[in-house]
């Protein structure tokens, strides 16, 4: 369940959809959920979480908990001490996309 003050990280698509994958704090919760679904499918093989780095903590993006929606429903970019965060770590960008297409 998501709401209004949840940070979010957003990837748009081809058809104009916003995807919003929810972030997490609760790291340890995740870890174990990763290592569960790596000791089934080997290291790596992960699709639904992803543990990264963003404004210097670690969180855990869920991208199994991903909804879509269009832009009348976003009220404003995730902002961290009244700044606006872009994520710039281009490996991880590309490894959330990658995730979240599977």
């Amino acid at each position: 369940m998501l709401n209004e003050t949840a940070p979010l990280y957003t990837i748009k698509d081809n058809y104009g959809i916003y995807w919003l994958i929810p972030l997490s704090s609760q790291l340890e919760t995740y870890r174990q959920k990763i290592a569960n679904v790596e000791i089934k499918r080997g290291k790596g093989k992960c699709m639904s979480y992803h543990i990264g780095v963003i404004s210097g903590e670690q969180r855990v993006f869920r991208i199994s908990d991903m909804i879509p929606v269009t832009i009348n429903y976003i009220d404003g970019e995730f902002t961290i001490g009244g700044n606006h965060y872009i994520v710039k770590d281009r490996k991880m960008i590309k490894i959330i996309n990658q995730k979240s297409r599977n």
